[in-house]
């Protein structure tokens, strides 16, 4: 993350909290794999998936099969994402690997993979929205959502200081020290603590010499 750039603070939606709507032929099912236990699944073409959240941006996680087409656990094709209501598709995206062997090989299973993004959206108003999630595949294959994260508000990671190779800075670090009591009367151990900044430049280490 580059200093100044606005960072989300995410919330986690499950498939199973309130807010989702299913259409017919999707369902909420158990499975021991996905986030809390369970998942929305549905087929064939046309079946939807509908959610109101408030946010500026979304990412959406779920299950993945393997492939479109052939053995092993197959997924969708393509599903379509509209947002607030609009009549053409924000995005497209598949429910599957493309048969693209992962890192670690697949499951013994051929079972597909999990906990895998499905899509984002960023830069929403602030305010209220509605997510529908459409199965656009002509053969109707499994498409779903375990969960989504939203961000509510951003926060600005602080800038870094104004200054690069071409800058000249001819004010040093100030450097504090602290030093401590020693740790039995008047002999022990005494620790020192130094602490440095500087406004322009920055600090890349602090050097010292014990006499």
């Amino acid at each position: 993350v580059q200093a100044g750039e606005p960072t989300p603070a995410w919330d986690l939606l499950d498939s199973a909290d309130p807010g989702w709507e299913l259409g017919t032929g999707v369902e909420e099912i158990a499975d021991a794999t996905a986030y809390r236990g369970s998942r929305s699944l549905g087929t064939g073409e046309g079946t939807e998936i509908r959610l109101t959240f408030e946010g500026t941006a979304l990412e959406a996680y779920g299950w993945k099969g393997r492939r479109a087409s052939g053995s092993g656990a197959l997924g969708s094709d393509a599903v379509e994402v509209y947002l607030d209501g609009g009549a053409a598709p924000v995005l497209t995206y598949r429910q599957h690997l493309g048969n693209v062997t992962p890192l670690g090989g697949w499951p013994a299973d051929n079972a597909g993979l999990y906990n895998q993004q499905l899509f984002s959206l960023t830069g929403l108003e602030p305010g209220e929205h509605t997510l529908v999630i459409k199965n656009a595949d002509p053969n109707g294959r499994p498409f779903g959502v375990d969960f989504v994260k939203v961000a509510e508000e951003a926060f600005t990671v602080p800038q870094a200081p104004e200054c690069d190779a071409t800058c000249v800075d001819t004010e040093p670090p100030v450097t504090e020290i602290t030093i401590g009591e020693p740790e039995h009367g008047d002999l022990g151990p005494v620790t020192f603590e130094l602490s440095a900044s500087d406004d322009v430049s920055g600090v890349v280490r602090t050097e010292y010499l014990l006499d």
